[in-house]
């Protein structure tokens, strides 16, 4: 059973990577939080619900420009957590580049939560207007 650094990191590269399968690193009852103040803000609860939040995001984005940097990464435990950077073109024609945090929860093998951070005040009249 892969620890929770292990198994974020498969996220990161599966995600980059457009994993179809990516689903499966999800337990069944899984949440992502995304701040309230994001477009995609609120608890997204279950494995479909947070493939849905996370299609909507990456859809805002020129993916086949987008880098993400992995800048720390560390835990114990059932915990990790991430510090990294997206650095993209976006679909309305413009660049973003951020700093981001997410929390991630590992039970069993599989995401059992996340709680991701950013400067939504700057990402919102970039990514999303």
């Amino acid at each position: 059973m892969a620890d929770a650094k292990t198994l974020v990191k498969s996220y990161f590269d599966r995600a980059m990577a457009g994993d179809e399968n990516l689903g499966e690193l999800f337990a069944d009852d899984a949440f992502w939080w995304v701040p309230e103040s994001s477009p995609l803000g609120g608890t997204h609860q279950g494995r479909e619900a947070i493939l849905a939040m996370l299609e909507r995001a990456f859809a805002v984005y020129d993916t086949s420009t987008m880098k993400v940097n992995l800048l720390e990464l560390f835990g114990e435990g059932e915990n990790a957590c991430v510090r990294f950077e997206v650095d993209s073109d976006t679909a309305n024609g413009r660049h973003w580049k951020g700093d981001y945090v997410a929390i991630f929860n590992v039970v069993d093998g599989r995401i059992r939560g996340v709680r991701e951070y950013f400067d939504s005040a700057r990402l919102i009249p970039v990514v999303f207007e």
